[in-house]
C-alpha cells in the first residue's frame, strides 16, 4: 500500500511474483484481511487517527500475526519545532505501549535518539527538503523569518562549528493475541 498510485511502477518485480498493490490512504482504503504481517515504515505519524489504524490492523491480521512499524517520538526534529512552533505531534513510546495492551502481545518497543550534524541551519532545511519532509507544516518562510531562524539556530544548536538536528525513531513489533483460544486451565495434579 502507498498513498501515491504511481508507486505501482516501482514495484514491478514484486507484482510479477503475485504481490498485490493497493494505492490509497491506508486509513481508509480496503486492505483486506488474513495477513500474517502488517508492516509500516515512517508513515503512522502522518495518520489522522493512528489508534484507529492500530485497531484496524486487528481486523487485517490472523491470530498470531505481527504488526511491525516505525514512527517517531516527541524529540524528533525538536530544533525545528522549537524555533518555528510548527511540526507534528509525536506520541511517546509509553503511549504506544499502552495502546498496544489487551489484544496485542508486545514483542519489541525500542527507541533511539540520533543527532545529525550539518554545516549550517540552511543545510538542515535542505536536508529536510531532500527527505520530502519539511518538518514545518504550514509554517510560511519569509526572508526575515529565515534570517531569524538561522541566527537563533546557530545561537541555540551550534557546537564545534556544526549545528545538529535530532531524530527520535521508535520501533514497535506487536503480535495479535489469539482471542479464540481458551486460556490454559490449571495444571493437572501430579501423581506420586
Amino acid at each position: 500500500n502507498d498513498i501515491c498510485p504511481s508507486m505501482r511502477g516501482r514495484l514491478g518485480d514484486l507484482i510479477e511474483r503475485g504481490v498485490e498493490f493497493a494505492p490509497g490512504d491506508a486509513e481508509a482504503c480496503p486492505l483486506g484481511s488474513g495477513y500474517d504481517l502488517v508492516a509500516s515504515s515512517s508513515a503512522v505519524q502522518w495518520f489522522a487517527d493512528p489508534e484507529a489504524f492500530v485497531s484496524r490492523c486487528l481486523d487485517m491480521l490472523n491470530p498470531g500475526g505481527y504488526l511491525a512499524f516505525s514512527t517517531y517520538g516527541p524529540e524528533n526534529l525538536r530544533q525545528i519545532r522549537r524555533l518555528t512552533g510548527a511540526g507534528l505531534r509525536y506520541p511517546e513510546l509509553r503511549d504506544w505501549v499502552s495502546l498496544l495492551g489487551g489484544q496485542w502481545r508486545l514483542a519489541a518497543a525500542v527507541e533511539e535518539t540520533a543527532e545529525l550534524a550539518f554545516a549550517s541551519p540552511r543545510e538542515v532545511l535542505r536536508h529536510l527538503r531532500r527527505t520530502g519532509v519539511t518538518g514545518t507544516g504550514q509554517f510560511r518562510w519569509t526572508v526575515q523569518k529565515l534570517r531569524a531562524f538561522e541566527r537563533e539556530y546557530l545561537r541555540r544548536y551550534s557546537k564545534n562549528g556544526v549545528v545538529t538536528l535530532t531524530y527520535h525513531p521508535l520501533y514497535i513489533v506487536a503480535i495479535k493475541r489469539d482471542t479464540n483460544r481458551r486460556p490454559p486451565g490449571p495444571l493437572p495434579p501430579t501423581r506420586r
